[in-house]
């Protein structure tokens, strides 16, 4: 689960300059003249166009200042998440069956990663913004949750996954998580502990400022280091 994580997260760093393209080009028989080792989005280009997840241009140019369509970020998420883009069939009234990227929409529509417009479109032609693309992200990490016995779409799921992706809990087994097994009295202490750890972490990484609309001034990346890794249940 963490390493899928860090894909989205490299998709998030390509969504704001990743633009659809027109010949394959390998990171290690070609570098993009626009797109230097200076530039901070770098490896996150090549991680993507070594997998055949993004495209250059003929030009040699990869042009990461573009913008993307909604249509073109379905390519990019759907290809991500290795998803089945064989269906076709027209959901949307602006997304007909010849529509490039109409397969890769279908897919995410199914998984309920992305959703149209009340009035039956999706505009896939429209420029993705920040929100739309935090919003799909979410949804599509949510939907990897490995275990069985909890509903993707369930409110349980968003709280599991947080626990998870800071290492505060596992599953009982690779896909059960076993949710409505009582907590023993060890869990709890292992929990407590675990959660603390996370939370001094956070505090030491970031500068919060409360106030009336609660702003954030500073927020750094933060590398959580979990020694014990034994698994447990909760």
């Amino acid at each position: 689960m963490k390493k899928y994580s860090k894909k989205l997260v490299a998709s998030v760093l390509l969504a704001s300059i990743v633009t659809s393209g027109i010949v394959n080009v390998s990171a290690n028989t070609h570098t993009f003249k626009d797109v230097p080792n200076s530039n901070s989005h770098y490896d996150s280009i090549y991680n993507l166009v070594d997998r055949a997840v993004i495209k250059g241009y003929s030009d040699g140019t990869f042009r990461p200042e573009h913008t993307l369509t909604r249509g073109q970020a379905a390519k990019i998420l759907a290809g991500i998440l290795k998803l089945d883009t064989t269906d076709r069939t027209q959901l949307f009234t602006d997304v007909p069956s010849e529509y490039e990227h109409v397969a890769a929409i279908n897919a995410l529509f199914e998984k309920g990663i992305i959703s149209g417009y009340s009035d039956g479109t999706f505009r896939p032609n429209a420029i993705l913004t920040r929100g739309q693309l935090a919003k799909i992200l979410v949804r599509a990490q949510d939907e990897q949750l490995p275990f069985t016995d909890i509903a993707s779409n369930s409110d349980l799921a968003t709280y599991v996954q947080t626990l998870l992706n800071y290492s505060i809990t596992q599953g009982t087994s690779a896909t059960t998580f076993s949710p409505t097994n009582p907590v023993t009295r060890g869990q709890m202490a292992s929990f407590v502990v675990r959660a603390e750890n996370v939370a001094k972490t956070l505090k030491e990484k970031t500068s919060i400022r409360v106030s009336s609309n609660f702003s954030i001034d500073t927020v750094e990346p933060v590398d959580l280091q979990i020694n014990d890794t034994t698994m447990w249940p909760a």
